[in-house]
């Protein structure tokens, strides 16, 4: 059962985060994780790399959470950090793809 989190309640998160509040980190991360795995696998079409994309998110989020400043909308800050390491991943697969064609037409 997902909690129902509303936007001041969110910002709230936030600032606990920062604190290092290792029970708002998981209940921040069963809030958000199932909506965060279904925006990474709208653009990876891999459940299990959606999966680990969601969640480098959170490790990176919970190791540098001091770098974040003025973070009010977690929610959203979370889809773009997914969409962001999503589209990183399509990226990096497209350029693998190329050293492949271009390593077989060398052959």
């Amino acid at each position: 059962m997902a909690l129902e989190i509303d936007l001041e309640e969110e910002g709230r998160f936030a600032k606990r985060i920062k604190r290092r509040n290792e029970s708002i980190y998981i209940k921040v991360f069963n809030e958000h994780y199932k909506y965060l795995t279904a925006v990474a696998f709208n653009y990876v079409l891999d459940m299990d790399v959606a999966d680990d994309i969601v969640q480098e998110t959170f490790i990176y989020l919970f190791q540098n959470i001091e770098k974040i400043s003025g973070v009010d909308n977690l929610k959203g800050y979370l889809r773009v950090s997914v969409r962001n390491r999503s589209m990183s991943y399509l990226r990096q697969l497209d350029i693998e793809d190329t050293h492949k064609i271009l390593y077989q037409r060398e052959m």
